[in-house]
């Protein structure tokens, strides 16, 4: 057990690292576009690095995540299937509750805009 915990230790270190060191990557490449230096160079750089790490990311997760995101898959559909009737029963009816509402909102905005009836014409007088 103590083996796997500094096993963690160590990956994580190294990861902080890796880390690191693209922040500063994307920092320096950031700071000479916005000095204009050789823009064409810089550019084509970055997007080289970025398609190195996508695609290393595409090769992982299609080489040794395929059966991890199958299940993940699996559990969404599932709950998507939990969730479907609920979400049909809460729709139905929904445009006559619309409706409702926005003959509410009508009666609601007529109300303000009439003037007051009976004593307003006499205090003037």
């Amino acid at each position: 057990m103590d083996m796997s915990l500094k096993d963690a230790i160590e990956f994580l270190t190294r990861a902080v690292e890796i880390v690191g060191i693209a922040i500063i990557v994307v920092g320096v490449f950031a700071a000479l576009n916005q000095l204009g230096i050789a823009p064409e160079i810089v550019n084509g750089l970055f997007y080289a690095v970025l398609a190195i790490v996508v695609g290393s990311a595409v090769i992982a997760i299609g080489g040794g995540g395929v059966g991890p995101m199958r299940s993940r898959w699996e559990k969404v559909l599932s709950k998507y299937d939990e969730e479907k009737p609920k979400v049909q029963s809460a729709a139905q009816g929904a445009k006559d509750r619309i409706a409702q509402r926005a003959q509410q909102r009508a009666d609601q905005a007529r109300a303000l805009q009439e003037p007051p009836r009976g004593g307003a014409a006499r205090q003037g007088t």
